[in-house]
């Protein structure tokens, strides 16, 4: 090998060794792929994901029965809405789409409304709604499979510099400005008569009663001669032959309007009855008092079985209680109701049989608040004048009859307690008033002692006096293995003599109201002057709460325009945590025009949001009898006069009607 070949070749090898190398580096671009340096942090593009506004992560929001305005759409976020009184609360319930479209998933979803969680698949509790504009907020966090992203980005992550987040984070908040309506901006209005003519002292609106639709309304000294069900329109309405007969209108609310639907009589209508008086209907049941019906029967009978026993008059103002049941829209007379044990006793006949009725659960509860019993439950004793009773009936369904079930009374009756005067009742649960129970004790006597030898001091029970004359007490019975017992005796924690605490009451789940129409105390706000008597009359209505299963007087009532003798309390009604109140003879601009007063417990404790006068006139008595329902109150002045013929017509009686 020759010199240079040897230089050449000592030579080369280095070379060669470059040559490969370079070559291989060359190569390996397309066969290996190099790690890239990160970006610096403030180099590293904002690549979030963008939600496609198409894609639908709450589908629409309910609030109650509230119509939203503008209808909802997840792209506009403030809404109005008005809700009528009486209701004071909503709750707000948003709804997901059941259907996601093809490439798009939903990863998660959080609600709050108000600042609370809500579970995607329920409501949130319920809202409190104040008089005027009320706001709530509802909050939706969705995290949502990312569309589009912006042109840097999707270089970016071409070029291996980023990775794509795969989901958005949404959120949005929706305002929906709820106006709460006050009872002064609701739709008024009057019930007609659906006559051609009504007379003086009629009293329609004595009573009412309101339930599925229905609406009943008492007339009882109505004057005319049928006795049957008649259309509304009937000729039968507009004779005069049978004095205080008594009648009853039934109205069906139709599109939102309250029509007149029947027009119904007693099948053994007679001068003086008062059929009308009391009137209950719980579902398709309807029953009508006449408390001064003169039939000598006793018992229960079925229609097809009453017609001769029904028209006899040997027993004056006995008293008796007619049901019917709704067929399709027509009402069917079923049942007539006598007391099981009326006998002339120690003031004649006349037991008040029918004067309060309730119709709950299949039971039917009749008063006899004159009924002379003593309270060891002898049919045939009347030595306690005016004790007064309560008479349940019960339905039996296999039989398609209504059967005497049980005599209530009071455990420590005494002359003129008059129980029975009121009656509110609720499932197995039944509240009555004795307005002249004279015991002096001032407190809530839960579960009540059971006492066997009343000479001994240290067990007589706390009712055992007779100091306070006419103050007042409540009953509570509670049905348990096919009987009612006492459960609670309610008295006035300012209980005085005459305060006639028990002539109106009214029985909730966890809450029942007790009046005492003649309660003398001169407050003119809630649990305030409760131990004074410079307000004669003017009256009181006690809130009681159940806690731990126990009864507690929670508030005391009164009327900012209190005054003496308004009998405040005469009449009271409930809804959740609306109450309302009669006051039938408060003077407005004129003698006994009548007010109404609505009470609302809120969260601070119970407020008086106002007191209603509807243009009333002298003796009206507006507030003598009340119904409400979540979207209908009803108001009656007993004693209104008619005008409309260019001359006074008194007593006719009117029903203000409130739509929400």
């Amino acid at each position: 090998m020759s010199l240079w070949a040897h230089s050449i070749r000592t030579s080369f090898r280095p070379c060669f060794a470059l040559i490969i190398l370079c070559l291989l580096a060359a190569c390996s671009r397309d066969y290996e792929i190099k790690p890239k340096e990160p970006f610096l942090p403030d180099e590293v593009p904002d690549c979030p994901a963008i939600a496609d506004e198409s894609v639908a992560y709450i589908q629409t929001v309910h609030i109650d029965n509230v119509s939203l305005s503008p209808i909802f759409s997840q792209g506009v976020t403030a809404y109005t809405a008005e809700v009528g009184y009486p209701l004071n609360s909503v709750v707000v319930t948003p709804v997901l789409p059941q259907f996601i479209p093809d490439g798009v998933t939903v990863n998660t979803i959080g609600i709050e409304v108000n600042g609370n969680p809500v579970d995607r698949l329920q409501s949130s509790e319920p809202i409190s709604l104040s008089p005027g504009i009320n706001t709530i907020t509802l909050r939706v966090t969705a995290q949502i499979r990312a569309l589009p992203y912006s042109q840097e980005c999707r270089d970016a992550a071409s070029a291996g510099d980023v990775t794509l987040r795969q989901f958005a984070l949404v959120e949005r908040d929706y305002a929906f400005q709820i106006n709460r309506l006050g009872l002064d901006e609701a739709n008024v209005s009057r019930l007609n008569l659906a006559a051609s003519t009504f007379d003086a002292g009629d009293r329609f609106g004595h009573d009412m009663a309101m339930d599925n639709g229905n609406l009943l309304v008492g007339v009882p000294y109505e004057d005319s001669d049928g006795n049957a069900v008649y259309s509304a329109d009937s000729i039968v309405r507009e004779n005069n032959n049978k004095t205080d007969s008594g009648a009853v209108y039934v109205y069906r609310l139709e599109d939102g309007e309250w029509e007149s639907s029947a027009y119904v009589k007693a099948p053994n209508s007679d001068s003086g009855d008062l059929f009308g008086y009391a009137v209950a209907i719980d579902g398709e049941w309807m029953a009508i008092s006449a408390p001064r019906e003169d039939n000598n029967q006793s018992g229960t009978f079925k229609a097809d079985a009453t017609n001769l026993a029904m028209q006899n008059n040997a027993a004056s103002d006995s008293g008796a209680v007619y049901i019917y049941r709704q067929v399709g829209t027509d009402w069917e007379f079923h049942s007539f109701v006598k007391s099981q044990h009326y006998d002339v006793g120690i003031d004649g006949f006349d037991d008040g049989f029918g004067e309060q009725i309730e119709l709950s659960g299949g039971y039917l509860y009749v008063s006899a608040p004159r009924e002379d019993g003593a309270s060891d439950g002898r049919a045939d004793d009347n030595s306690v004048a005016r004790s007064g009773a309560v008479f349940v009936y019960r339905l039996n369904e296999s039989t398609d009859s209504w059967l005497f079930d049980s005599r209530l009374k009071s455990d420590n009756a005494r002359v003129d307690d008059l129980f029975g005067s009121a009656i509110s009742a609720q499932g197995d649960r039944v509240l009555i008033g004795a307005p002249g129970e004279d015991s002096q004790y001032r407190s809530v006597e839960n579960a009540p002692l059971i006492v066997e030898d009343p000479d001994e001091p240290e067990i007589v029970p706390p009712r055992a006096n007779a100091s306070a004359p006419q103050s007042g007490a409540a009953y509570l019975f509670e049905r348990e293995n096919n009987a009612f017992a006492i459960s609670a005796v309610f008295k006035a924690s300012n209980s005085d003599s005459g305060d006639g605490f028990g002539g109106a009451v009214a029985l909730g789940e966890d809450r029942l109201l007790v009046a005492a129409p003649s309660e003398d105390g001169n407050g003119t706000s809630i649990n305030r002057n409760m131990a004074n008597n410079s307000a004669p009359n003017a009256g009181a209505v006690y809130v009681y709460e159940r806690f731990n299963n126990l009864w507690v007087e929670n508030t005391y009532l009164k009327a900012s325009r209190a005054r003496a003798g308004d009998a405040f309390g005469t009449s009271v009604v409930m809804l959740n945590d609306t109450v309302l109140v009669g006051a039938p003879n408060h003077d407005i601009t004129a003698l006994n025009e009548g007010q109404v007063y609505v009470y609302e417990a809120q969260t601070t404790g119970w407020t008086e949001l106002l007191a209603i006068d509807v243009q009333q006139q002298n003796s009206e008595r507006l507030g003598t009898a009340m119904v409400i329902d979540e979207y209908t109150l009803m108001m009656a002045g007993k004693n209104f006069v008619d005008r409309s013929t260019g001359s006074d017509v008194t007593g006719v009686g009117r029903v203000t009607v409130f739509q929400f």
